[in-house]
């Protein structure tokens, strides 16, 4: 017995749906929306046309409207974890994560089985901060599916959030090798490699990122970036210029593209670049910290002070921000004025050590000697591997003839970080005022040896060994 063709025509709602998602394959959104559109006003209760109106949405411009298709097609069929896992990922496009959270968590309680939809949780949770929750979910996510090279990509990406870069890279490992193919994969194995301190790893990473997909202007730009920091300044460059052509509007680009012209002392060129990128995110610090860095290269302190009080302005809950203003203000001798942004900065975020630091000169420059003690002392409770800080309080125990404790200081900051002249330099001067000198001639010339531009330090041990000549 023969069955019955079922009637098509431009006036059913499957006709319209099965156009919509052709159309959506060639990628021809516009098109699939108002095809999609027309299937849910044919048929109101068709709930896989509302769904794929919501894809449609989200692959234009996502708004509102992409939720309310995604919650319609929820009330149609409210047992489908699909449609909720939907739902939770619209939600999160207009940046709703609470409410996310509720859609992703309930798609995981319809189908606990599935990796994807775990995987939803745990990225609501990492835009909502709460990263060990989020680390959980993408944890068992793997654990469901070992071999979902996007499920070890987003773990990566959560326990790189809070520090834990020894697991990250396992992870970015895995996504890597799961899906080799994958430009993305090797931007954040490059990421992750850097950040180890492992540069030469890093940049064969980054490279072959740039090898599978040599049109992204992001994984190009970090290529550049690393390239700069080994000290390959022209390739840097050419990569940042690159990137810059294929991506003129992204911020990130544009600032790294500055980054690299000021490396070579191209200072007016990097000011433009710097500029560009506040324009096109003045929210992006690092672009006006660079900016203001740049304008401190050209000698230009006045124009320095008004940028950065233009940034606090636009930006006026930036730590980062206040504190470069305090420095800024700092170095032309205005150290109330400074005093004041690094307290304002110290109060946006307690826990960013850099304020604590600067604040802690500034008030030894302003001879009160006891409060920039206590505040050195507060910037280590933060930070007790910060050699700066040390550094700082070793000053101002200096300051106050207690030599015996600032020796011991000095010679905690220089033994964090054992490459920095100034440091050894530093446990050099106060052997010298304690009359240890021969300690003293032997730290000076350690000092010069690390740090020959670190002209004090010459001059110091060159004074020191003159003085023991003389007196034998």
């Amino acid at each position: 017995m023969r069955r019955r063709a079922i009637e098509l025509g431009p006036d059913k709602a499957s006709t319209q749906s099965s156009l919509g998602r052709a159309l959506e394959r060639l990628e021809r959104y516009n098109e699939a929306l108002g095809a999609y559109s027309r299937a849910t006003e044919l048929d109101p209760g068709y709930a896989y046309a509302w769904s794929h109106r919501s894809s449609c949405i989200d692959q234009l411009e996502p708004d509102d409207s992409e939720v309310e298709s995604s919650r319609r097609a929820v009330e149609l069929e409210g047992e489908n974890a699909t449609r909720w896992n939907a739902l939770g990922w619209a939600l999160q496009h207009v940046e709703r994560y609470e409410e996310a959270l509720v859609a992703h968590s309930r798609a995981v309680e319809l189908d606990e089985s599935s990796a994807p939809l775990r995987n939803g949780v745990g990225v609501a949770l990492r835009k909502l901060g709460r990263y060990d929750e989020a680390v959980k979910a993408h944890r068992r996510a793997t654990e469901l599916d070992p071999d979902y090279a996007y499920g070890w990509f987003l773990l990566e990406v959560s326990l790189a959030e809070i520090d834990r870069l020894d697991e990250a890279l396992e992870a970015i490992g895995r996504a890597a090798d799961f899906d080799p193919s994958s430009a993305r994969h090797q931007n954040n194995l490059g990421w992750v490699l850097e950040q180890l301190g492992r540069r030469d790893d890093a940049l064969v990473a980054y490279e072959r990122s740039v090898e599978l997909d040599p049109y992204d202007a992001v994984h190009l730009s970090n290529f550049g970036f690393t390239l700069q920091k080994i000290g390959r300044l022209d390739d840097a460059l050419a990569a940042q210029e690159r990137a810059e052509e294929l991506d003129p509007y992204d911020a990130v680009c544009r600032n790294n593209l500055g980054w690299a012209l000021q490396g070579l002392r191209r200072y007016d060129e990097a000011l433009v670049a710097y500029e560009r990128a506040n324009e096109l995110d003045p929210d992006l610090e690092r672009a006006w910290v660079n900016r203001g860095n740049c304008l401190r290269e050209l000698g230009r302190g006045d124009e320095t002070v008004g940028m950065y009080r233009d940034a606090v302005t636009l930006r006026p809950n930036s730590a980062a921000l206040w504190n470069d203003l305090g420095w800024t203000l700092q170095g032309q001798g205005c150290r109330i004025d400074a005093l004041v942004a690094y307290e304002q900065a110290n109060e946006l975020d307690p826990s960013l050590t850099k304020p604590w630091v600067n604040r802690a000169i500034c008030l030894r420059e302003l001879g009160r000697g006891n409060e920039s003690i206590a505040v050195s002392r507060k910037a280590l409770e933060l930070n007790p591997e910060s050699a700066a800080a040390w550094n700082n309080l070793g000053v101002a125990l200096q300051h106050q003839k207690r030599g015996e404790d600032a020796l011991a200081v000095y010679e905690h900051a220089a033994g964090l970080e054992p490459g920095v002249g100034v440091y050894r330099r530093n446990v050099g001067l106060v052997l010298w005022d304690l009359g240890r000198r021969k300690e003293a001639r032997a730290a000076f010339k350690q000092a010069n040896e690390l740090d020959p531009t670190l002209k004090t330090a010459g001059t110091n041990w060159v004074h020191s060994f003159v003085s023991w000549i003389r007196r034998r």
